[in-house]
């Protein structure tokens, strides 16, 4: 199955440990190759063929009661 590169515009970080955050929850979730960028406010991550990209705004990082909410920027 092949494989898609998600790109996220992320709200609420400030500092390292909040894109570390952001990172490991992606991970815990099952997304592979994730980077996370600070500076560019973004994260992206490769998602299986068959996958829904939104599956990513479901994380518990994104959550209601979390300081971090995303959206999708790019699928390619």
């Amino acid at each position: 199955m092949g494989m898609k590169r998600v790109e996220l515009r992320v709200y609420g970080m400030t500092c390292n440990d909040c894109a570390l955050k952001v990172k490991k929850s992606l991970e815990n979730e099952g997304f592979n190759d994730v980077v996370v960028s600070l500076e560019g406010r973004t994260a992206s991550f490769m998602v299986e063929e068959g996958r829904n990209p939104e599956d990513a705004l479901k994380s518990p990082v994104f959550g209601a009661k979390s300081p971090y909410k995303a959206q999708i920027r790019s699928v390619s």
